[in-house]
């Protein structure tokens, strides 16, 4: 019976030099893309220079970061703070940053400790409609 030892070591260094060359393509790869991603990095900020300079402010809010107007379009009437951070990645620090600066604008109130309701603007019928369902809610 011939012995299988030979084969079995053949195999492994097979396995070894196709583990290293994965390797180097994996290594590889991260360097064409960490090239692709700073090119496309510098573009964008020469497209932000460009937009600031046309007096395009709205820009520095959506290229980047987190749109916080987009985040407060899309929160309910009412809404928490841990909603917020779950929605957006962000940190508690953050977050509360942006409800105190929401909460001088006057766009939010405090209804209970990191809980917050949206201030109608338009004073829509439907927004009144909102409003007065969740002043019901709260009074329970």
């Amino acid at each position: 019976m011939p012995r299988l030892r030979p084969a079995l070591e053949n195999a492994a260094v097979k396995d070894a030099h196709l583990k290293a060359q994965q390797e180097r393509l994996r290594q590889q790869r991260i360097k064409l893309l960490r090239g692709e991603l700073k090119a496309t990095l510098e573009r964008l900020h020469v497209l932000r220079r460009e937009l600031r300079l046309l007096g395009d402010h709205a820009s520095r809010v959506t290229t980047g970061g987190t749109d916080w107007n987009e985040v407060y379009e899309r929160l309910g009437l009412t809404f928490t703070a841990k909603e917020m951070a779950e929605m957006t990645g962000a940190l508690p620090g953050l977050v509360a940053s942006i409800v105190h600066r929401w909460k001088a604008q006057g766009r939010i109130a405090v209804t209970s400790r990191g809980e917050y309701r949206k201030r109608s603007r338009g004073g829509g019928s439907r927004e009144k409609a909102m409003k007065g369902a969740v002043m019901s809610r709260e009074d329970r």
